[in-house]
């Protein structure tokens, strides 16, 4: 597997109320070639 085509960064401070709104929203993209970092 080569490098993901598309890379998202989550950065969160006292938001956690949030990061599964986030998260769900970048899995749920056309692109399955997709790193989340967070």
């Amino acid at each position: 597997m080569g490098k993901p085509l598309v890379r998202v960064i989550i950065p969160s401070y006292n938001q956690e109320k949030y990061i599964e709104e986030a998260i769900r929203s970048v899995w749920n993209q056309t692109s399955s070639d997709i790193e989340l970092i967070f």
